[in-house]
């Protein structure tokens, strides 16, 4: 007995198969494809604390390169609400230290892999050291960090990093 073979289904079928390996090609911002909330978020930041240039910064390195870059946005910007350091005074008479965004030499490297700040205190000298506090994934998902093209931000190298500042 002979099949016939309706050419309506073939029709079908290589149409679907088309379609199908039209779609496996397509991939996220990132070009790697894993797009779990179908939303562009694809990429996994991992932040890492590197002690700056001077006595007064801590380097933030970004992998891979921060996709907000262009917006002129910190590294740590969307971590966490409130500050993204916690500081351990040793020294020195000033009770406060913050990160100064506005100051010469912080902000973005030209590759946007490396983020400087620079911090400072008011009126007084302080010692201690600096890490970057842990991600609040939940203040990631209330602010919609995928929207960012951001799947996760994770800490990797949080060793401390000294602080002398002096006025």
């Amino acid at each position: 007995m002979t099949k016939r073979i309706n050419l309506r289904n073939v029709a079908t079928i290589v149409a679907c198969l088309a379609v199908s390996m039209m779609f496996s090609g397509c991939k996220g911002k990132n070009g790697n494809g894993d797009d779990p909330l179908g939303n562009g978020a694809t990429v996994a930041l991992t932040l890492n604390l590197a002690k700056g240039v001077n006595d007064n910064e801590i380097i933030v390195k970004c992998t891979p390169a921060c996709p907000w870059l262009q917006t002129g946005l910190p590294a740590c910007y969307f971590n966490r609400q409130g500050s993204f350091y916690n500081a351990t005074k040793t020294g020195g008479t000033a009770t406060e230290i913050f990160a100064d965004m506005n100051s010469e030499g912080a902000g973005w490297n030209a590759a946007g892999t490396e983020y400087t700040y620079v911090f400072d205190c008011i009126g007084a000298d302080w010692q201690g050291t600096v890490t970057l506090a842990p991600v609040d994934q939940q203040y990631l998902k209330d602010i919609g960090i995928a929207n960012e093209g951001v799947k996760s931000i994770t800490i990797g190298k949080n060793d401390p990093v000294t602080l002398k500042l002096s006025h």
